[in-house]
């Protein structure tokens, strides 16, 4: 029989034509499938559940399975070399073996060796594993002397036999046979001759004709490469490809297998890896779970007999995956992903292979589903792309968690709507929705509603949602005008532009954004604890928050829009004034007198004096301050200098706020771990280090307390 190329054969039409031979050809991988290293424990081998499959769909309906395909080059005729599709079909060579040795029926001799072969030639089997030469002289033994000729022997008698030489057991390929001949012996116990029909006969392998060796060669590489364990990709393979009829769809498996090789990382020597993870973000969008086993997936799905329509969806999702890739280059897309990416690109599928797991599904899966379902609109998936980014903020920044939806809901949402606009304005009703986990069902918010009003400003709208700050999130806007007015919205957003801490061009006035800077550091910094060479301390650092999340800030941002500078360094300078009451004279919960702190510092707080050290920067400079860096004060007590005009070990033994601030400053530089270059007064007094006069320290401590006293 003439083997023509895509059609479908089943193991007796290819194992049984005279003169016929399945080879192996060298330039293939060895035998592995009954090795236990597959998984991801690499404890499992293959055969087992290969096998299960099989028995499975026996069980169930006993129709014919299309068992994926396998990919050959003929030459010259009768001689079929495989290039894919190896594994499954020694092992159903195996199979075919012992299912002879146990029922021993004709046909099954017949699918095995020839005739001729056995009675008149050199006895060789239909499958020739020519990956080595102790391979061919194997299975020929092995199909000769175990399989056909009648005898009690067991797959573990099978190394005692004299006709199994001692190369044998250096083969892998052979030692992994063995291992399968055990699994498949131990699991045939209870089987019936009727199975051995259905795998003759019902089992079918699609034949690709790849035309010759050289084309044959180059497939290999882009499927297999040597000495690998089977991929999942590999083992769910055949299942998927099943019992379909469609041979176009083993094609478009290969045309994703070779797109995937061709675009796979670096590290990456086959495709399987992309493969992978593509199948599971469609098997998670159909299925909505976060954690998914494919091959169970794939097993689930050939039971249903719905394989052929996964297969069709699959290629679906395939061809939207390139079109997402294609919206990439596009400059307003790029810009949506580098948002969500901490700002690095995103421009091919590796990088979205490289997408943190919760990015690709807040973000890539709704939008696979999305454009699967509505068609590749550009507009309408840059729409689309945007609110995922915003309800992605709505998870990953505390103040807006509460405004987060599900992934698994937002996939909810596509499967009942209709248009974008449905999508963007669903009204979310929990007990229209499989529940997914005890979260707010939230979606098309007041503020979304707003947004929805102004739509003829969109350009406008979406620049302001662009804003890191924001970053789709104009509930801080809608909050300070208390009002959907364009023109107020759009004054504050100017302001809040020019009030940015770090480039800060609301005025020129140095002072009064140094002032500002510094109400903002007060209020909202962090202390830290921390230990330098033996040294503990306690550390200021800049706030995290956004600039709108800063104390009182509707009312700062009120006074910027309305206030002149004057007006405006005053209200800052009467809050420097109060902080400096309630937040620096304390110790504890104690008001400490402005006086006893002057005299001996010891009576304010590490934590004040660290407060402290900024408001004296303030106080001490005309150039600008910008309060990033940390400001760090010893906690143990403050520390005590050595003057020049002493005996070496004497010390100043005076707690007065002079030598405090001295002090402090030689010693934390001393660690060689502080960088005060970015605070003058502390660039200062370390340039001083020990070589302080006691005149020197009274200079400096009255012109601090004189600075300080227009603050009490």
């Amino acid at each position: 029989m003439e083997l023509i190329n895509t059609q479908e054969y089943s193991l007796k039409q290819l194992f049984s034509t005279p003169n016929r031979k399945i080879i192996i050809p060298d330039f293939q991988r060895d035998y592995c499938w009954g090795d236990e290293s597959h998984g991801e424990k690499n404890n499992k081998d293959i055969v087992s559940d290969f096998l299960d499959t099989l028995f499975d769909e026996f069980n169930n309906n006993k129709s014919e399975i299309l068992l994926g395909k396998i990919d050959a080059y003929e030459n010259p005729t009768n001689h079929i070399y495989l290039t894919d599709g190896q594994q499954r079909l020694t092992t159903l060579y195996l199979l075919i073996g012992m299912l002879h040795k146990k029922f021993g029926e004709t046909c099954l001799k017949k699918c095995l060796i020839s005739d001729f072969e056995e009675l008149q030639d050199d006895q060789e089997p239909y499958l020739q594993y020519a990956v080595r030469e102790t391979t061919v002289f194997f299975l020929r033994d092995l199909v000769n002397e175990f399989f056909i000729k009648k005898n009690e022997l067991k797959v573990s008698d099978v190394k005692n036999q004299n006709w199994f030489f001692n190369e044998y057991s250096l083969d892998p390929s052979i030692g992994s046979m063995l291992s399968a001949l055990e699994i498949i012996e131990k699991k045939s116990g209870d089987l019936t001759s009727d199975f051995c029909h259905f795998v003759i006969e019902n089992i079918k392998i699609q034949y690709y004709n790849v035309e010759d060796k050289k084309h044959g060669e180059e497939r290999f590489v882009i499927i297999n490469t040597t000495g690998k364990s089977l991929t999942v990709s590999e083992n769910i393979k055949p299942i998927l490809l099943g019992n379909t009829q469609n041979s176009e769809l083993a094609i478009q498996w290969e045309e994703r297998e070779t797109w995937f090789w061709k675009n796979k990382k670096k590290d990456e020597n086959i495709s399987d890896e992309g493969v992978n993870d593509f199948l599971t973000w469609y098997f998670k969008v159909k299925k909505q779970q976060e954690d998914i086993d494919i091959i169970k997936e794939s097993k689930f799905s050939l039971r249903k007999n719905d394989n052929e329509e996964n297969l069709n969806n699959i290629h679906i999702y395939f061809q939207v995956l390139k079109n997402i890739i294609l919206l990439l280059g596009i400059e307003k897309f790029q810009d949506q992903f580098k948002f969500i990416n901490d700002n690095k690109i995103v421009s091919n599928i590796i990088d979205l292979r490289e997408l943190s797991r919760e990015r690709q599904q807040n973000i890539l899966l709704p939008l696979l589903a999305f454009i699967s379902k509505f068609g590749f609109d550009t507009e309408s998936a840059y729409q689309f792309l945007r609110r995922l980014r915003k309800n992605y903020f709505d998870l990953k920044r505390k103040h807006r968690k509460l405004n987060y939806l599900d992934w698994k809901y937002i996939l909810q949402i596509i499967e009942k709507s209709n248009s974008l606009q449905e999508i963007l304005s669903f009204e979310v009703v929990e007990t229209s929705f499989e529940k997914i986990q005890k979260i707010p069902a939230l979606w098309y918010n007041d503020e979304e509603k707003k947004k929805r009003q102004l739509s003829e400003h969109k350009t406008l709208i979406e620049e302001w949602e662009d804003h890191p700050d924001f970053m789709g999130d104009l509930f801080p806007l809608f909050e300070i005008t208390q009002n959907s007015d364009i023109s107020d919205l759009e004054k504050f957003y100017r302001v809040y532009l020019k009030i940015n801490p770090i480039q800060f061009t609301y005025s020129t006035n140095i002072k009064l954004g140094n002032l500002y800077r510094l109400m903002l550091y007060l209020n909202d910094g962090n202390f830290e604890h921390r230990t330098v060479d033996g040294w503990g301390y306690c550390m200021r650092n800049k706030s995290g928050k956004k600039l709108f999340l800063h104390t009182n800030f509707n009312t700062i941002w009120k006074k910027f829009e309305s206030h002149s500078e004057k007006d405006l360094f005053e209200f800052f300078y009467d809050l420097l004034k109060e902080f400096f009451k309630t937040s620096v004279l304390r110790h504890n919960n104690d008001i400490v007198e402005f006086e006893d702190m002057i005299n001996d510092t010891r009576n304010i707080g590490h934590y004040e004096r660290v407060l402290l050290w900024a408001i004296m920067e303030f106080l001490n400079t005309d150039a600008e301050l910008f309060f990033n860096d940390s400001i760090a004060q010893f906690w143990e007590k403050p520390n005590l200098i050595r003057i020049k005009m002493e005996t070496p070990d004497s010390s100043l033994n005076s707690y007065s706020i002079g030598n405090l601030l001295l002090g402090t400053s030689y010693y934390n530089n001393k660690t060689g771990k502080f960088d005060y270059d970015k605070y003058p007064l502390m660039q200062k007094l370390n340039q001083k280090n020990s070589k302080i006069s006691l005149t020197e320290i009274e200079e400096n401590a009255n012109e601090i307390i004189s600075k300080l006293r227009t603050l009490n």
